[in-house]
């Protein structure tokens, strides 16, 4: 079976859909034109490519902390996507089940957006996520990337992160994924 043919999993993606969910108005950048992108958009995108599975994630753009189209999105999807949604930092045990329920399977943090001391209150959401077998999606700041926190210099990633550790380990800074800052 060639590379084109065998089956795909997208791990990182958004729906954007304002004409049926609308912006959250107080969200400051709101995606138009070509930036948007519909759960039916990426549906025929998925089915022409051969992408069997994705992870949403819950942009902060347009919507911040609504996640009803990503919610909308997993349950209409029969079983093809799973979600990271932006949960309030004093959700509860049973909101959390409840979103989980619904297919959510971690929460998405922007400390690149918000910037760190945003979320300085957000422990008791962590243990909380971390007791439900749950995850957090950080997408770091080059910051906070490139510093450690005795200030010595650390590795750099362009990419979003899972964080399973706190920071890369030195080793893991001269792999391809890592540079020097």
């Amino acid at each position: 079976m060639s590379v084109i043919a065998e089956p795909k999993i997208d791990c990182h993606m958004h729906v954007l859909d304002p004409t049926r969910f609308p912006y959250n108005p107080e969200v400051a950048y709101k995606p138009a034109g070509q930036e948007i992108g519909t759960p039916a958009q990426y549906d025929a995108v998925m089915d022409f490519y051969g992408v069997t599975h994705a992870l949403i994630v819950q942009p902060n753009s347009g919507y911040g902390s609504d996640n009803a189209l990503l919610l909308d999105t997993i349950a209409r999807g029969k079983g093809r996507f799973k979600g990271v949604a932006i949960i309030d930092f004093d959700a509860s045990m049973n909101e959390l089940r409840d979103l989980q329920a619904q297919g959510i399977v971690g929460a998405a943090f922007n400390p690149s957006l918000h910037g760190s001391d945003y979320y300085s209150g957000a422990r008791k959401l962590v243990k909380r996520l971390a007791e439900l077998g749950m995850y957090c999606n950080c997408r770091p700041s080059m910051a906070s990337c490139c510093r450690s926190s005795n200030g010595s210099r650390r590795s750099r990633s362009r990419r979003s992160s899972t964080i399973a550790a706190a920071r890369p380990s030195r080793r893991a800074s001269t792999s391809r994924r890592f540079r020097p800052c």
